[in-house]
This record gives structure tokens, sequence and C-alpha cells, in this order.
């Protein structure tokens, strides 16, 4: 990013270096509370399926009543589901996020404010690199989702990421990186597509106190950003700031201590929804 505001560097603490040797820790209330539900709800193989569940049968209550319960961790029909539909190899997605100001809550850890989250498929010399089902088998994915820790350095999730590296967040932290911390992707969480599924089938968690209309908008927009297949290497963004001067502006208000609600959606009706 060019032309950044100087007065930036002047007011806002670890804004042109990542400092040294502390632990990472978000602040969640800086996301819209329907995007917070996803950030955590992303996680495992995903998209869950109706016909995946009937796959599954009635394994388990919810609620007192015989249903289908589907964990981080796939059952071993789940498995069989995927080879039934012809699916062995599955893409792994990282969910990465972007502070535009980070603060010292207690010594050495810092908290992010976040102004973008963007999906970044698992690659390989430039290539979409797969887990063969096989492979999967083996490792705890709720602990494996659940990680997070890669950092991706000259990373800006309204540009296209090409010059940065990934390393790990243990190494990161401590080696001066002489470069502005608001162009850092941290890798807070991943989950699993399945390549084959029916849009129809998806089970998506509605909002009660939205509209029809309105949870059937954010139903394709998650339909097609979180689960649609990747083709190439560029990351999704999913949420956040659209361009530099949006980030400067946002930066600027956090030095006057104002903490805007970014992309807000203003309807006709005076409906008000956080607009992905």
């Amino acid at each position: 990013m060019e032309n950044r505001p100087k007065y930036l560097a002047q007011n806002i603490k670890f804004y042109s270096e990542f400092p040294q040797g502390y632990n990472m820790d978000i602040d969640y209330s800086h996301l819209p509370s329907l995007l917070n539900f996803d950030f955590h709800t992303l996680n495992g193989i995903l998209p869950l399926t109706s016909s995946r569940f009937k796959f599954i049968g009635e394994n388990g209550e919810v609620n007192g009543k015989k249903s289908s319960v589907v964990l981080v961790n796939p059952l071993p029909e789940e498995y069989e589901y995927f080879e039934g539909i012809g699916v062995t190899e599955f893409q792994a997605v990282s969910i990465v996020v972007n502070f535009y100001a980070l603060e010292e809550t207690e010594p050495k850890i810092v908290r992010g404010l976040p102004y973008g989250v963007s999906l970044v498929p698992m690659s390989r010399s430039g290539k979409i690199d797969t887990w063969n089902i096989g492979l999967l088998k083996t490792f705890d994915l709720e602990e494996l989702c659940q990680e997070g820790g890669t950092v991706f350095t000259e990373f800006v999730p309204f540009k296209n990421w090409s010059k940065g590296l990934g390393m790990d967040y243990s190494l990161f932290s401590n080696i001066t990186k002489n470069q502005h911390t608001d162009s850092i992707g941290f890798e807070w969480g991943m989950y699993f597509i399945c390549p084959v599924f029916d849009k129809k089938e998806i089970l998506i968690s509605e909002n009660s106190t939205y509209s029809k209309a309105i949870n059937a908008k954010y139903r394709n927009y998650k339909i097609s950003r979180y689960f649609k297949p990747f083709t190439d290497t560029k990351p999704r963004q999913i949420w956040g700031c659209e361009s530099p001067i949006e980030l400067f502006l946002l930066q600027g208000l956090y030095i006057k201590k104002l903490f805007p609600e970014i992309q807000m959606g203003f309807y006709r009706n005076g409906d008000i929804f956080p607009n992905y």
C-alpha cells in the first residue's frame, strides 16, 4: 500500500513493526455478530448437507429428541458417505485475519482489531494442494482446525497476495519484521471443503430476526464464498475494508477512539445489516 498518512505511524502503537515475542489474541467484538458465529463454525469438513445427515441416520439426541449429530471429527459413516459420492480429495482452507491496530492487553500479549477476514487455500508450488481422505482419517480435525498459527507476510485482503511468505507464528513473532502490521495476515483456524454437493441440500443456520429475503441473501453469499471449491490460489476476502482509503480512515478514527461498525447495509425499509 502506498501514500500511508504519516500521522498513523506516529499515533498507533506497533503500526510500523510487529512486536517481538508477543502472543496474539483477537477482539471478536469488532466482527459483526453473524460473521462471528460463522467464524466459530467454519471447521471440520464442510458444507453440511441434508443427504450427509440422512446417510448417518439418527445417532444421538438434540433437546431430548433423536437426531443426526455431526461433530468436527467425522464419523466413520461420514467418510463412507464421502467415498460413496466419489470424493477422495478435500481442499484445506485457512481463515486469515488482518488487524488495523494492535493493543497490548497484558505483558507480552497483543489483541488485534480486525479489518479483514479472508480464506486462503492450502497450496504448493503455486497450485492447490488437496488432502487425501486417507490422510484426513489420521488427524484429529477438531485440534487441527482450531490450531491456526501460520502468518502470511505482505498480505493485504483487498490486493492479490503474491510476494509474501507463510511461516509459523512462533518463528515470525521472534524475528524483527520491518513491515506494517496491517499487512500481516494471521491464520485463525481452518476447515476442509468437500468439492461435491447439491446447493439445495446445504444446511445453514438462519437468523430468526432477519427477513426471508435477507436470510436468502446471506445463504447465497456464504455458499459462494465459504464452500465453492477454489480453482486457483488467490485469497477470497469474505468481509472487511475494500481499499487502502477505507483502512486509513478506520485507523484515523481509531486514533480518535472511535470504533465504527464497517460494511453495514442500509435498506429502504430502515433495516441495517452487516453487508459482507
